[in-house]
């Protein structure tokens, strides 16, 4: 169920949805911090500031509604006609490539990680990417000598002028994500791979 990382898109000639959208790929879990995001998106439908963008959310929980609307305590009910949100649960491997691929922003909004999957994801397809301001992030970022827009995952004024500042600006996040992409070019499988082989046989042999 989860993105083939690394892998480019060439499963779907065109995007699924016709709106434009804002992915966000992540469990509803407490610190992938989805209430944050909800309120910031909020912010910015108060103002005006969303031209019909809407939020797409896959991964464990997410289907526990289908259509959301934002509101200031969060999200409420919505359908099909009235919507601001989409909860998708868990999605096919091409699903999700495309999903990726297409979206105006790809967003983490997590407050605890190893490294950010969905930031990889973005990379690898050129796409918009914008994440939250946490030291595993800042390590992922430093490691790969890359830039990327940060936001306060606590504040959600941040979290909303990011977002705003991101969507205003396509072309930077895009040039950003390119960036990424031939960095992580750099890496395969067989690299790491041998890698491994060569911890293995330091640590079995003490050579």
């Amino acid at each position: 169920y989860l993105p083939n990382i690394g892998n480019e898109v060439e499963v779907f000639s065109k995007r699924i949805y016709d709106f434009p959208y804002i992915l966000y790929p992540a469990n509803i879990c407490s610190h992938k911090n989805h209430l944050n995001l909800y309120h910031g998106l909020a912010i910015l439908k108060n103002a005006d500031k969303l031209n019909g963008t809407k939020l797409i959310l896959t991964g464990a929980g997410t289907d526990h509604f289908t259509y959301g609307k934002l509101s200031n305590t969060g999200l409420e009910e919505g359908d099909k006609d009235d919507f601001d949100v989409l909860g998708l649960g868990y999605v096919h491997n091409d699903v999700m490539d495309n999903l990726i691929k297409y979206a105006d922003l790809n967003i983490s909004v997590s407050i605890y990680e190893a490294a950010s999957g969905p930031a990889i994801d973005a990379w690898i397809n050129k796409v918009p990417f914008i994440m939250s301001d946490i030291e595993p992030h800042r390590n992922q970022l430093d490691f790969f000598k890359l830039e990327c827009i940060l936001f306060d995952p606590f504040n959600t004024d941040d979290i909303a002028d990011k977002i705003d500042f991101a969507l205003s600006n396509p072309v930077l996040l895009k040039q950003m994500s390119e960036k990424g992409y031939h960095a992580l070019k750099v890496y395969n499988w067989n690299a790491a791979a041998k890698n491994y082989l060569t911890i293995f046989k330091k640590y079995a042999t003490g050579n």
